[in-house]
């Protein structure tokens, strides 16, 4: 009795089985050929849907569940709408004859991989595994990995936040408290707020880190090590250095996890392709396209706070523009700086500044007081709208 108690309800089936019926119907559509294909549109995306409408029923299993996986749904359909139409992928395209058989494992690797990894379409800049890794090998470094990490939380940065900060209260994000910098000449700020600021600055990251990377190795172990439809060697870690960290360029695009690369940036180009005055692999194609996946990795993330808290949203949509806008500025300024630099023929104090490495350094305040200045704008909105339907 007490075990048939601990089992999630039945409500927390619904998104789980309305997904697999979704990922039949993909893996039948990558098996058949192109003309056939939008038959198969809707039979994926209606069950998908389903399964996104019902995300918050995840949470009686455990806190935050629902939100992994309303966001895996979205880059599911991206992904597989962009392979299944905008790339048309063949399974077999050198074996006409593996061509004409069912094959739902290579289907698989495809529907399930929206990195692409280990194909000849692997997004740039995907980290990689060693490809000899056991199985054993495998889970014993995983294991190792999300114990010193949960250590870390729980001795560390949980005692940094909310430890060093509680009693929280709400008035600590009220709407406000948004706004630091145009309070500074007329307004008091105290310590206290600014070190939450600046904890919170680092706070998401973390945390993100830490939870995607307990998910994957979770699903990684399910499917190279219970199921053995993997390699180890397929489940590269998602994160990468994060003393690579020394611009919001490099954050994004060497630490940051690469999982909607490929599938946003094949949208954004079917888009920029279709506007008047944007030359294929042109500077604003490149710009547009990079606008284009942060507007898109904000409305999916919106979607998925409304679904899940009903407000806030609005809160994704302009942190993630305002990463666009100070990607833009920010990538300007490096190249200016780098041709002064090739300028000063090893002399002056850019010279020096970029020999010393303190052109990095000053990268890393760079990237703390961008997320010191918008983080706030993003998160406490969410904090006050969710308290006040309590």
């Amino acid at each position: 009795m007490q075990v048939l108690e601990s089992l999630p309800p039945s409500d927390c089936l619904a998104p789980i089985l309305s997904l697999l019926v979704s990922f039949i119907f993909t893996s039948l559509a990558l098996n058949v050929s192109q003309g056939h294909r939008i038959y198969f549109l809707l039979p994926i995306l209606v069950p998908a849907i389903i399964s996104f409408l019902a995300i918050n029923s995840l949470d009686l299993i455990f806190t935050g569940l629902g939100q992994l996986w309303g966001h895996s749904l979205i880059v599911y359909i991206v992904h597989n709408t962009s392979v299944l139409f905008l790339e048309q992928w063949v399974l077999h395209p050198d074996n006409e004859e593996a061509g004409r058989k069912w094959d739902h494992r290579a289907a698989y690797k495809i529907w399930g991989n929206p990195q692409l990894i280990n194909t000849s379409r692997e997004a740039p800049g995907a980290h990689k595994a060693d490809p000899n890794i056991s199985r054993i090998t495998f889970v014993r470094n995983r294991a190792i990995q999300i114990i010193c990490l949960c250590l870390v939380e729980k001795y560390v940065a949980s005692r940094i936040f909310p430890g060093a900060f509680t009693p929280l209260s709400l008035w600590d994000f009220s709407p406000h408290r948004k706004v630091y910098l145009r309070r500074l000449p007329y307004f008091e700020v105290s310590t206290r707020e600014t070190l939450l600021r600046s904890a919170l600055a680092f706070r998401w990251i973390w945390l993100n880190f830490l939870g995607l990377h307990i998910a994957q190795t979770a699903v990684a172990i399910l499917f190279s090590v219970i199921l053995r439809w993997d390699e180890a060697s397929e489940w590269p870690v998602l994160f990468g250095n994060p003393l690579d960290v020394w611009s919001l360029r490099r954050l994004w695009g060497k630490f940051w996890h690469r999982i909607v690369y490929r599938p946003y940036i094949s949208w954004g180009l079917l888009l920029s392709r279709r506007l008047p005055g944007i030359g294929p692999g042109s500077s604003e194609e490149k710009a547009f396209v990079a606008c284009f996946v942060f507007l898109l990795s904000g409305v999916s993330h919106a979607l998925v706070t409304w679904r899940g808290f009903g407000c806030g949203y609005s809160g994704d949509i302009l942190w993630f523009f305002m990463n666009s806008i100070a990607t833009m500025l920010e990538t300007a300024v490096i190249k200016m700086y780098q041709k002064s630099v090739t300028k000063s023929n090893q002399r002056g104090w850019l010279f020096l500044i970029h020999n010393y490495g303190l052109d990095k350094l000053g990268g890393f305040v760079w990237v703390f007081g961008f997320m010191f200045w918008s983080v706030p704008k993003w998160e406490y909105g969410k904090v006050w709208c969710v308290a006040h339907q309590i």
